[in-house]
């Protein structure tokens, strides 16, 4: 069973089990209205509280309505079908490390968490702005890196894993490479949050001996390259000459960047 169908199932077995909870504790409000409304004392009393309930109710519920609509209708609101998904990521780490001048090891990991059985393999993409060749390692024991086709800007890679996750299963896979010719690239690194993810981190190592960064820029945008990012926060380096942005929850199909520039 592929996870939209098991997203569709799920969902219709919550909307039934809510539906008979809410039939439920109907019910039993009704009833209890009922005996209270005929015990003459209090009857008026009830009524009124009822009645204003009813009414407060009501225009919630009309305002919550509209809200929707105006939100799903509007032509500035983005929309989105709904993605199959075979995984979840527990944590996306990005990261630059300079080494050099002119030099840095360039960095992903990934926790991926198995969202059916019989998961054995992820693929992912890069783009390089620079000049010189870019040559991956697989740091995560018993896992294979393969080279995809390159689609347009992007440079595919298949990662397989040493065994077939279960559901539920967790696997580390992180990547490296090593870049040469740094100062001819495009300064600045990202992610784009495809399957759903509980934490992202963006980080640049950037000891003054070795590099001078400045004007650090941390922007969320609809796509690489945006004109208009949907926010955007000037960030430092830490004492420790590093500069991390951690997002908790980040947005599906959003992306993530950190920019910078050189003294």
């Amino acid at each position: 069973m592929g996870w939209a169908e098991y997203i569709k199932k799920e969902f219709i077995f919550k909307f039934l089990a809510d539906s008979i909870v809410s039939l439920l504790v109907l019910v039993a409000t009704g009833l209890l209205l009922w005996i209270l409304a005929n015990i003459t004392p209090v009857r008026e009393l009830v009524e009124r509280i009822v009645g204003f309930w009813f009414v407060v109710a009501a225009i919630t519920f009309l305002a919550l309505l509209a809200a929707f609509l105006v939100r799903r209708l509007s032509r500035f609101s983005p929309k989105f079908s709904r993605l199959s998904i075979d995984y979840e990521l527990e944590l996306f780490e990005i990261s630059i490390e300079f080494t050099g001048p002119n030099q840095a090891i360039y960095k992903k990991r990934k926790l991926l968490r198995a969202l059916r059985d019989g998961l054995n393999s992820f693929e992912d993409k890069y783009w390089y702005t620079g000049n010189s060749k870019v040559e991956w390692e697989c740091e995560s024991d018993g896992l294979i890196f393969n080279v995809g086709p390159r689609v347009g800007v992007w440079n595919r890679y298949r990662i397989d894993f040493h065994k077939t996750l279960k559901k539920g299963e967790v696997i580390e896979v992180v990547v490296s490479t090593k870049l040469k010719n740094v100062r001819q690239m495009v300064p600045f690194v990202s992610g784009t949050i495809e399957e759903p993810t509980k934490c992202l981190s963006i980080a640049i190592d950037a000891p003054p001996n070795l590099v001078k960064v400045k004007l650090i820029q941390a922007e969320v945008m609809s796509h690489i390259g945006a004109m208009r990012p949907y926010s955007s926060e000037e960030k430092h380096l830490d004492l420790n000459n590093v500069c991390k942005w951690i997002i908790n929850r980040p947005s599906l199909l959003h992306h993530y960047q950190l920019r910078w520039s050189y003294n």
